[in-house]
């Protein structure tokens, strides 16, 4: 695992608190922190970290934190709780229509539940309804183009086999339980571009955000 992100709360000019993201060493500071999951079938389940990074002109870039692959549900969701405490994770992406998987997950969360234990929650990934990842890899490849290159992989080892796997006669048929690594990245990625800026939005106009500088650096 990589060293861990600490949550921190940075004034605004109007005194109002955001929420921001950090970790020791690094230069960089993070709005959001988010991962993509897919439960283990014909291949090992994969989770996938990344994290949004703070800015104040978009697009902002995406950066990976760290990843999974892991054959039995259990242990993928004993990861899934690891990732959530190291790195501030806020939200899971994944296919909710998968059935058998989240009657699983509500299993699971109830059970966690009468313990008073914490629980993780999935939220769907945009255009996952029917298991097909072609638009999720259309936005992965945009992302890494030479011409925007807004998705950096850091040291991920799962990441360059994964795309060395996938040819592009299998892109238009390309299903999450066959690529899951690919997959979970591309329901995280697909989910900041779609609702990060929604989130954005209802808080306040993005470009129109402001932060005290120093209340970070002093942190």
């Amino acid at each position: 695992m990589s060293s861990p992100i600490f949550k921190h709360q940075v004034n605004r000019r109007d005194s109002s608190l955001r929420d921001y993201y950090y970790r020791d060493g690094d230069e960089r500071f993070y709005k959001r922190i988010w991962a993509g999951i897919v439960p283990p079938s014909e291949r090992p389940g994969a989770i996938v970290v990344v994290a949004e990074e703070l800015s104040l002109r978009p697009p902002a870039h995406i950066y990976w934190i760290d990843e999974s692959q892991e054959s039995a549900t259990d242990h993928l969701m004993q990861q899934a709780l690891d990732f959530k405490a190291l790195y501030q994770v806020q939200e899971f992406y994944g296919r909710t229509k998968d059935k058998d998987f989240y009657r699983y997950l509500s299993f699971w969360n109830a059970n966690r539940r009468e313990r008073n234990l914490k629980t993780i929650e999935i939220s769907e990934a945009p255009n996952s309804a029917e298991g097909n990842i072609s638009f999720h890899i259309g936005v992965i490849r945009n992302r890494l183009s030479p011409n925007q290159k807004t998705l950096h992989l850091g040291e991920s080892k799962l990441l360059p086999a994964a795309f060395q796997e996938l040819s592009m006669s299998d892109v238009s048929t390309a299903k999450d339980f066959e690529h899951p690594v690919l997959a979970a990245l591309g329901f995280v990625v697909s989910a900041l571009d779609s609702y990060g800026a929604e989130w954005d939005n209802q808080e306040e106009q993005f470009a129109e955000m402001e932060y005290d500088i120093d209340s970070i650096i002093d942190r």
